[in-house]
């Protein structure tokens, strides 16, 4: 599962730079936003592993940002997914949610998702626009 890894490395570092581009360009004067609750959280990751499960690219980038998007591409889905199938397996519960984090970037809220698969545990941390409660970084790691 090394190249799945390689390739989810590969997203969050792409994700995490134009993060960091975007964070640098937001306005000082912010209206206050709703957080995202554990519930909601566990509801958008649920989605996005079923999608996962069926091969639902729209469905699994229906909570991504614009970023996310062009990043996560409906090709790179299939190729990951494909290479998971193959090692993890199928989704098949969520374990625990857990945030926010500490120490994330203003504007942005992180959470820990552990998700049971058939063959093994991840942890998948999502990092939140706190404005928009679109995913704006995913990142998968084995084990829980």
């Amino acid at each position: 599962m090394s190249t799945v890894y390689g390739k989810v490395v590969t997203l969050a570092a792409a994700l995490l730079l134009l993060f960091a581009v975007g964070a640098c360009a937001a306005a000082e004067d912010v209206d206050p936003v709703t957080l995202l609750t554990a519930e909601q959280v566990t509801g958008i990751a649920e989605n996005m592993l079923q999608a996962y499960n069926s091969g639902d690219y729209a469905a699994f980038e229906r909570d991504l940002a614009p970023v996310g998007q062009a990043l996560l591409t409906e090709d790179f889905f299939n190729d990951l997914r494909d290479e998971a199938m193959a090692t993890a397996g199928e989704f098949v519960a969520i374990e625990s949610v857990e945030g926010p984090l500490p120490g994330g970037s203003e504007g942005h809220s992180q959470w820990q998702v552990t998700a049971q698969f058939q063959n093994t545990t991840e942890t998948l941390t999502l990092t939140f626009d706190d404005e928009t409660n679109r995913i704006e970084g995913l990142e998968f790691e084995p084990g829980g």
